[in-house]
């Protein structure tokens, strides 16, 4: 049995706190050159974000107020790579992080940790309009990406109830 601990990414994990801007949250993935960024205070992970999730947002507003999904899901390090594969599929997210026993970030598993693994991972959604699989939303039984979705119509923590991001 493999570990989640032994292909998860442990850097750099991106974090960012619920009443940082945007702009920040931005520069920071950017920078970093990732897609995930992890919610903590004061050492405590609070939550996970995609940056796609940031689109169209005013630069200034808290990322918390960003936010799609009300609760994170979290895996133990000893964790089997195929439980956290079933973890990801259940709750159709595309990251996992990773908690110590005490609560502590150790790192986070991703469905590039889960390729390069040589596992499959999970299938992300595809957008019911053009067909791409990057940064697709699914609300009320239909797919969107970010791409297709009209500007004018804002996102609300109430739209959406899964969100999927594809490589």
């Amino acid at each position: 049995m493999t570990r989640i601990d032994s292909v998860m990414t442990r850097s750099p994990l991106v974090t960012v706190t619920p009443d940082d801007p945007v702009e920040l949250a931005e520069r920071r993935a950017e920078e970093a050159g990732v897609r995930h960024l992890l919610i903590t205070r004061d050492g405590a992970l609070l939550g996970a974000l995609c940056v796609c999730e940031l689109w169209g947002v005013d630069a200034k507003v808290a990322v918390s107020r960003c936010r799609h999904r009300p609760k994170t899901i979290t895996v133990a390090p000893e964790t089997s790579l195929e439980s956290g594969l079933a973890l990801m599929r259940r709750h159709r997210v595309d990251c996992l992080p990773v908690l110590s026993e005490d609560g502590s970030l150790l790192g986070v598993l991703t469905r590039r940790d889960l390729r390069n693994a040589g596992v499959a991972a999970p299938e992300p959604p595809r957008c019911g309009s053009c067909g791409s699989t990057r940064h697709v939303r699914v609300s009320r039984g239909a797919s969107i990406c970010v791409e297709c979705q009209p500007r004018s119509v804002p996102a609300t923590d109430d739209d959406y109830d899964e969100l999927g991001v594809g490589d």
